[in-house]
């Protein structure tokens, strides 16, 4: 399946697929501060900095652009504020027909109109033929009250891949905040037969963190195991985890990218 690689190697291996399915309607999931709109954000540069489009939609109007800049969005990303509904379906179908890489709409319970579960009821129904049919993938940020999408549920229909994130956990040196710690797993797949969790994703100020998400997932894999330091196969890597993530074997980071995109290729695009 083509997807568009989301720049998280944990995240790519949540979905099973590698990345965000193109062609299909995406769902992301999760309470308040659990860390969606950074995540998308940083995404967004990543889709740019290889060559692609993105759109980012801020309905929720929270997109701070200083902050935006910092995870890779820059002004290569489109970073629209659409006022309306009209605006918003101009734009979006825009992104389908002219085959941009990445839309985000941030978030489902910011949409226009008075009911914003009908406005996505409306705008998925009007868009569903036109999205399968371009290369575009489309990530819909839904924001969890009581357990439920504030935006409504018609994202679990449409959706054909449904991730949740949970609380984020603040990273700290000193007192300074260097970053988030987030957890992710599949709430729906249809395109892989795999329910797959990870608490291992990190994300700073500079984007994400690449060499700590290799360990985790070689410690997902059984590829590294700490004992007494940590240990790749016969082969001690460090003491600490910051130790190990900086000398990670090329054959083992080889392994991870085999298993997350089905090629040993461990540099290249996020496009694909």
């Amino acid at each position: 399946m083509n997807v568009v690689r989301s720049g998280s190697l944990l995240v790519d291996w949540v979905t099973g697929l590698g990345g965000f399915p193109r062609g299909h309607l995406t769902e992301l999931l999760g309470p308040d501060g659990c860390g969606k709109t950074s995540l998308l954000l940083a995404t967004a540069g990543v889709v740019c900095q290889a060559g692609g489009i993105a759109l980012y939609c801020d309905l929720d109007g929270l997109v701070d652009p200083a902050y935006a800049a910092k995870l890779g969005a820059d002004a290569q990303v489109l970073l629209l504020h659409p006022q309306g509904e009209e605006e918003l379906c101009n734009v979006m179908g825009a992104a389908f027909n002219e085959g941009w890489d990445l839309v985000v709409i941030d978030s489902t319970s910011s949409l226009p109109g008075a009911h914003p579960a009908f406005t996505l009821e409306r705008l998925l129904k009007i868009f569903s033929l036109p999205l399968v049919a371009s290369p575009t993938a489309l990530v819909m940020v839904s924001r969890l009250l009581d357990g439920r999408p504030a935006g409504g549920g018609s994202g679990q229909r449409y959706a054909s891949l449904r991730l949740q994130m949970a609380e984020a956990v603040l990273l700290r040196q000193g007192r300074a905040r260097v970053g988030w710690q987030l957890e992710i797993h599949t709430e729906t797949n249809h395109h892989a037969p795999v329910v797959r969790r990870s608490g291992g994703l990190q994300l700073t100020d500079a984007g994400f963190d690449r060499a700590w998400e290799r360990l985790r997932l070689a410690q997902q894999m059984g590829l590294v195991v700490l004992s007494g330091g940590y240990h790749a196969g016969e082969r001690f890597i460090g003491r600490s985890a910051e130790e190990a993530a900086a000398s990670l074997p090329g054959d083992i980071v080889a392994r991870l990218h085999e298993e997350v995109y089905g090629t040993a290729q461990v540099d290249g695009a996020a496009l694909r």
